[in-house]
């Protein structure tokens, strides 16, 4: 097969129904496809292949990260509580940006995904100009949404439901698209009931899913009863808007019923354990999510508030978290914290069909982890298999080695080969810098 890709010699981990890890194994891409995956010393090539030698390292699929934010900012207020955090920074940051400053906080926290092993990211940027140019361009997969709303008084926060709905259909048919435009919102307090109507109507018709931030804090749960009448939950179940292309972010203090209806709805949840546990804000119930039948993928937030980027410290601290509030080692294992990361990813962005496990015919989405370092030693197998662990407990961004998107590689030896990272990070502080200066 001309023009073919193999990456040969590596533990493969698949994360196929079987969950089969195979060593020394090979992966044989063409296109943007998987076409074939074999044991040691099964495959043979016809001599025109592009091999990529993973001696050493270990073979996974892309890592999902089913919620983040890429505003060019990082590290502020960190001793503020959240709602003083968003009105000192998020919200006044946000009325600075502009499309280009969108794009180029897009390709920064695009960059720091890939460089993670990240193949796939769910963005939600204040709006969706520029950060889609961004995603084409650096050639991540990528959903965005917007942090929308309605609420007059934030009106340059957060993007309108009439400018989704226009960006939306500029997008025309979004089937197989490497990039796709979803509906989004910011917070339900600062979304009208009719926003939810429209938003609702639209994205059954232009057959997109919405995705938006729910019970962040236990402050926030006391306001929907006077703006809804009731949690917002039950308020979206009652009013028809939950459903299989809904996700809800963070759910920190959802409640066993709230839970229920989710499960009853198909809708999904992202869990970012880093923002639990920056804001202090309470503990996520995960595993009564699962228990309940609910699809939870994981997330990071965004490096303004949540500081860095790095979904294996997303699946660590999603156990660690689980295991201190129930007191619990066996709360959250390793290996539900790979499920949640891998296939509850792929579930929540409606590509369980097309990425989250190296299967024959799936895109090919592939990270390679040099392995080949003292914190990941000794990798052992059989009935002591360390291997879920080490990636999940020891591994991190840095450990990643290459990064194949679409069946290209984006990521090579740690380098990005799709964008000029000097002239970037360039960009980035100037624009930072700037807009701070008009902050009070």
């Amino acid at each position: 097969m001309s023009g073919s890709i193999c990456i040969t010699n590596g533990i493969v981990v698949t994360m196929n129904p079987e969950r089969e890890v195979i060593e020394g194994g090979t992966i044989l891409i063409q296109d943007d496809r998987i076409r074939g995956i074999f044991r040691k010393n099964e495959w043979k090539g016809n001599g025109n292949e592009e091999i990529i030698d993973a001696q050493g390292k270990v073979v996974i699929p892309g890592l999902i990260n089913s919620h983040m934010h890429s505003r060019p900012f990082r590290a502020l207020g960190d001793d503020l509580p959240g709602a003083t955090w968003h009105s000192r920074y998020a919200q006044p940051l946000s009325k600075l940006m502009d499309e280009e400053s969108n794009y180029i906080g897009g390709l920064n926290a695009f960059a720091e995904c890939i460089k993670g092993g990240v193949t796939c990211a769910a963005n939600m940027p204040p709006t969706s100009a520029g950060c889609v140019r961004a995603a084409w361009e650096i050639g991540i997969r990528a959903v965005i949404f917007p942090h929308g709303g309605d609420d007059p008084q934030l009106r340059d926060a957060n993007e309108s439901i009439e400018v989704s709905l226009e960006n939306v259909e500029k997008a025309g048919n979004q089937k197989g698209k490497r990039v796709q435009i979803w509906f989004g919102f910011g917070h339900p307090v600062e979304c009208s009931k009719e926003y939810f109507v429209k938003m609702r109507n639209y994205a059954n018709r232009y057959k997109v899913g919405i995705q938006g931030h729910v019970a962040m804090s236990a402050k926030e749960i006391t306001l929907y009863p006077e703006k809804f009448g009731k949690g917002i939950v039950e308020y979206f179940y009652d009013t028809g808007f939950l459903g299989k292309d809904v996700v809800l972010d963070h759910g920190v203090w959802l409640n066993p019923k709230e839970i229920e209806l989710m499960a009853e709805t198909g809708t999904k949840l992202i869990h970012s354990p880093r923002m639990n546990m920056r804001y202090g804000s309470g503990v996520t119930p995960v595993p009564e999510m699962l228990a309940a039948g609910v699809g939870v993928g994981l997330g990071t937030d965004g490096p303004l508030s949540t500081y860095r980027i790095d979904m294996f410290e997303a699946m660590r601290l999603a156990c660690f978290l689980q295991r201190v509030h129930k007191r619990n080692v066996a709360a959250l294992s390793a290996a539900q914290a790979l499920d949640m990361m891998f296939l509850g990813g792929a579930k929540c962005i409606g590509l369980e069909t097309e990425i989250g496990s190296l299967d024959v015919g799936k895109k090919a989405d592939i990270t390679l982890i040099d392995f080949a370092q003292p914190h990941l030693t000794p990798l052992v197998g059989g009935k002591h298999s360390n291997l879920n662990a080490l990636l999940v407990f020891s591994c991190s961004a840095g450990d990643v080695d290459t990064v194949l998107i679409d069946g290209k590689v984006i990521l090579q030896k740690g380098r990005l080969l799709t964008v000029d990272e000097d002239n970037l990070r360039s960009k980035v502080n100037e624009f930072a810098n700037k807009a701070l200066a008009k902050i009070d």
